[in-house]
């Protein structure tokens, strides 16, 4: 398996995580993304404005 070799030195873990998620239905992966730039766009603005009142 050619795909496998590349990750080979990366933790078994990962490889678990990473084939879930590449068997995850796309809509479950969006939704999983505008979760994760939801988190993202409010830690920068945080960091960049201040805590807004």
């Amino acid at each position: 398996m050619a795909f496998g070799k590349p990750f080979k030195h990366l933790p078994r873990i990962f490889l678990k995580h990473f084939k879930r998620f590449c068997e995850m239905p796309p809509a479950q992966i969006m939704a999983l993304f505008a979760k994760a730039s939801l988190i993202v766009g409010s830690f920068i603005r945080d960091r960049v404005f201040g805590p807004q009142p």
